[in-house]
């Protein structure tokens, strides 16, 4: 049938807005289009066109879910809210807030408030305890620092601030850094115990001498 047309394409084709008080429904039944167990909401009868489908709460699948999909390989969901974007989602990215060129898998423009996060990394740095280790000596450190204004191995200010910087990579060197102190505080421990030992010596070689000297 056809409202406003005169060779309709569909039982029901309507050349115009549709306005609906309440709902529409769908019937728990099998239909023509992809899935009998969603309400389907199609663009148009082109095969790339987009579309919404709820699921029809029969009982008839374990699919409970609300689809929106966009057939294109490089097609884009997008969700508006007060006039401006606030969330995508593409083929291979998902961005939250702001939209800007990116990269990543996910990108949130704000805060994230998590009770964990769990990070892969390809490298640890337990080999500053190997024996043969090339710990840098404290002199050479110094002069390291006044000339980079950073430690070695982590990267300058600038480039933090420009590109961010990888949290895997990040911690695995702080590690490093850490065991670096260790080796540096036992070596300086090591080091005050000898001093020690030397002033005692000394100390018990001035008694001695007093004690001479008194005799």
């Amino acid at each position: 049938m056809g409202i406003g047309i005169e060779a309709p394409e569909e039982m029901l084709d309507v050349a115009g807005n549709i306005l609906v008080n309440d709902a529409i429904t769908g019937k728990e039944a099998n239909g023509r289009w992809n899935d009998p167990f969603f309400l389907t909401l199609r663009g148009s009868s082109n095969e790339f066109s987009s579309k919404i489908m709820l699921y029809k709460g029969d009982g008839g699948t374990n699919q409970h879910e609300i689809k929106i999909i966009n057939p294109l390989p490089d097609g884009v969901v997008q969700f508006h809210v007060g006039g401006k974007i606030n969330f995508v989602v593409r083929t291979n990215e998902t961005v939250l807030g702001a939209q800007n060129e990116t990269d990543y898998a996910l990108k949130v423009n704000g805060k994230i408030l998590t009770n964990e996060v769990e990070v892969l990394v390809e490298q640890w740095n337990d080999k500053v305890f190997e024996k043969n280790y090339p710990l840098m000596p404290l002199m050479e450190l110094e002069n390291y620092l006044q000339q980079n204004k950073h430690l070695p191995d982590l990267p300058p200010e600038k480039e933090v601030l420009e590109n961010g910087i990888e949290l895997g990579m990040l911690n695995a060197l702080l590690l490093k850094k850490i065991e670096e102190l260790t080796l540096y505080t036992i070596e300086q421990q090591k080091m005050m115990v000898k001093h020690l030992e030397m002033i005692e010596n000394q100390q018990q070689q001035i008694n001695e001498l007093k004690q001479y000297v008194n005799d």
